[in-house]
């Protein structure tokens, strides 16, 4: 079982850096001294793949935000689904879930095939301030959190460790439902039609 911990480094002042990541191993229980606990984010143990553990490793080494708590927690929480074969679900697409019933590995799909699919699953930016929502497309409620933004940081770590994530497996069809682009184009079709009809009758 492994679990992450955010450690502190005490300076001479007692501030503390949060951004250390240590990969421990549970034996029985881990206490922390109630006047302390404000300081140390939940412990999180999970069961996982190898891969998991390790890219969480290289994320929590990367400079900036990319290595903050939030976007490990996110990261973590889809990885973790996508390496279980439970899927990623989402509101906006509900009873499809991403990947549902495969168990992602970096070592033997094709993750940029995949971060392209999830384009296609939920639109991962806003509606454009200037022509609005687009016409049968689904969004992400999240703005690419629900599982774009992970594969992207995903597609990196595998650069970063020389991972050929291009020449694996594809997986064809990561979700049940329509595909994006199909969406769009039916609505606009069905648009044009409308257009087309309404021409006629005058």
């Amino acid at each position: 079982m492994i679990v992450y911990v955010a450690t502190q480094i005490w300076g001479a002042d007692k501030s503390a850096d949060f951004g250390v990541f240590k990969r421990s191993r549970i034996a029985k229980s881990c206490f922390c001294p109630v006047k302390h606990r404000q300081h140390f984010p939940a412990l999180v143990a999970h069961m996982s793949a190898p891969w998991v553990d390790n890219a969480l490793e290289w994320l929590a080494q990367q400079p900036g935000r990319t290595s903050g708590k939030q976007n490990v927690n996110a990261c973590q929480r889809v990885w973790l689904k996508l390496a279980s074969g439970k899927g990623v679900s989402s509101p906006n697409r509900p009873g499809d879930n991403f990947c549902d019933g495969v168990c992602v590995d970096p070592n033997v799909h094709n993750i940029t095939h995949l971060y392209s699919q999830s384009r296609e699953w939920l639109h991962p930016n806003k509606p454009s301030v200037v022509t609005g929502r687009v016409k049968g497309r689904i969004y992400d409620s999240g703005r690419g959190w629900g599982v774009n933004t992970q594969l992207m940081h995903l597609q990196r770590y595998c650069k970063d460790s020389e991972i050929d994530c291009k020449s694996k497996i594809f997986i064809a069809k990561p979700f049940k439902g329509d595909p994006n682009s199909l969406l769009t184009k039916r609505a606009s079709d069905n648009a044009t039609e409308w257009l087309t009809q309404q021409s006629r009758t005058r």
